[in-house]
């Protein structure tokens, strides 16, 4: 067991429990303006990211013979904010065929066919990449709405794991 008097046990009760507590965690002061400024660097992080897997997700499914059939779930609230909703392969797809192939001639149906292990492994790695791509638009859409309610003269108490998901 931990001392009282440890300065392990002082160090976390500092950090924890400074002057300015609220809840018993320690808030730090800053001005909007520098929160503003940190959520621009955090957003465009965020932009790069939904790039990364956007491009991920296209050439994943041009490596693919089979087509994605199941429109993405996307809560009401943010299915109108989406500059573009990809398809996702659905389980019934997945394990039991599908009549519609991608052929050098377009799309084309076909006899049922199931896909091999090595494609089934193929289509769920594009639908963890449509998954990641959909995470990173709802957040950036989170992030550009507390961007725009921050006031830039108002001063925020923000905690420790406010702080360093923004860089300050």
């Amino acid at each position: 067991m931990l001392d009282k008097n440890s300065d392990l046990v002082k160090g976390f009760y500092n950090l924890f429990n400074g002057d300015n507590k609220e809840g018993g965690i320690k808030y730090h002061k800053k001005k909007g303006s520098d929160i503003k400024q940190a959520l621009n660097n955090v957003i465009m992080q965020t932009n790069k990211e939904k790039s990364d897997y956007l491009d991920k997700m296209k050439a994943e499914s041009d490596e693919l013979s089979f087509v994605p059939d199941v429109e993405c779930e996307i809560s009401y609230e943010y299915k109108h904010l989406f500059e573009y909703i990809p398809k996702k392969f659905s389980y019934d797809m997945l394990y039991h065929g599908e009549r519609y192939v991608r052929t050098d001639r377009g799309i084309e149906e076909q006899a049922i066919r199931k896909p091999t292990d090595e494609e089934r492994q193929e289509m769920h790695e594009y639908n963890r990449y449509v998954q990641k791509y959909i995470d990173m638009c709802i957040n950036k859409i989170k992030l550009d709405t507390l961007r725009k309610n921050i006031q830039e003269n108002k001063t925020y108490s923000l905690s420790i794991d406010q702080l360093s998901i923004l860089g300050l």
